[in-house]
């Protein structure tokens, strides 16, 4: 289950052992919840930003929570214009 729901699916050999030993440290069903929630977290980096799973497991990351937003152009422009109207004054 935890495979279905992780958002990249990279060297499954190290994640399912990554996962087996995660679950003495944890319920599994935590740990599925936890990819769950991370997979549908809207700041969600792009692919090649999001952590192995083996790594993410071995991280105990699914204790972790959401995560920070992401800095949007649209949010820079806006700084940058209130900078600019400040600096006029």
């Amino acid at each position: 289950m935890f495979w279905a729901h992780y958002p990249r699916k990279t060297a499954k050999g190290a994640a399912r052992a990554a996962f087996a030993k995660a679950c003495s440290r944890a319920d599994p069903s935590l740990i599925v919840t936890g990819a769950q929630q991370y997979a549908a977290d809207p700041n969600l980096p792009p692919a090649q930003y999001v952590p192995h799973p083996a790594t993410w497991l071995n991280g105990d990351r699914w204790e972790d929570g959401p995560l920070p937003a992401r800095h949007t152009p649209a949010a820079a422009d806006a700084d940058d214009e209130h900078r600019w109207t400040m600096d006029e004054r």
